[in-house]
């Protein structure tokens, strides 16, 4: 039919007629056709449909977990399902808190805190970075802390993931909005050098306008032995995903 696949993501695909542009996004048995033309959907719709079968749907309503609404001049994108099965889930009482993370003291190996059972740990800290990988950048700094902590988790430690949960039912209602008011991309990079574990740490964001589409909070791989030369690896490193994404 045409369509080429993208280099650096395989699962999307774009075809170019003209002004009409149709871009195709495919995961497992689940895929998204947008277009830019009215009049090509039909079109484009019978032509798949004699290929494959398919159950077609006229609206997005979900995305590979996420959930979209689309309203008048923005999209929506939100976890609203998992995040209460989340809070419901939840053993311990959850207070709302601001921040998704207290004050941090620096860690201890050779603390004597007494150690606790890693599995129900693990498991929400992995349900906690689905919802980062989809909607919630706030808490990627956060995940990777606890995720960091997840084989050998202390009593210190499931206080921590309390306060996460709390900033979790806070911010329950929270989404991303997308706006196609602007289309520039921005790049916005940090480090921290030294820090918990002497390890040096990296983020970044990458915004489409004023929406996130891109995050990471995450150890650095190298030993960094100044301030700048973190600043400069984590740089590095988001630059590698910038240029990935103007591709």
């Amino acid at each position: 039919m045409g369509f080429t696949a993208i280099e650096v993501d395989q699962s999307l695909y774009i075809f170019r007629s003209g002004e009409t542009t149709v871009v195709i996004q495919v995961h497992v048995n689940n895929g998204v056709m947008t277009l830019n033309s009215q009049a090509a959907i039909s079109n484009f719709k019978q032509c798949l449909c004699a290929e494959v079968e398919i159950k077609w749907h006229d609206t997005i309503t979900q995305i590979v977990g996420l959930e979209c609404a689309i309203g008048e001049g923005e999209v929506t994108i939100a976890q609203q399902w998992l995040t209460n099965i989340i809070i419901e889930a939840y053993p311990q009482t959850i207070i709302k808190t601001d921040l998704p993370l207290p004050a941090l003291s620096a860690s201890n190996s050779n603390s004597k805190d007494e150690i606790m059972d890693a599995t129900p740990f693990c498991s929400f800290v992995v349900l906690l970075a689905y919802l980062v990988s989809g909607s919630h950048p706030d808490l990627a700094f956060a995940v990777k802390y606890l995720a960091w902590h997840s084989m050998l988790p202390m009593v210190q430690h499931w206080g921590i993931l309390d306060h996460v949960m709390g900033y979790l039912l806070k911010t329950r209602s929270h989404r991303l909005i997308l706006r196609p008011n602007n289309i520039s991309l921005n790049l916005w990079s940090n480090a921290g050098w030294g820090g918990d574990l002497e390890r040096s740490q990296s983020g970044f964001m990458l915004k489409l306008g004023n929406a996130p589409i891109l995050w990471t909070s995450k150890w650095q791989g190298v030993v960094a032995l100044s301030t700048c030369a973190a600043e400069y690896i984590a740089l590095s490193d988001s630059t590698q995903h910038f240029v990935q994404a103007i591709n």
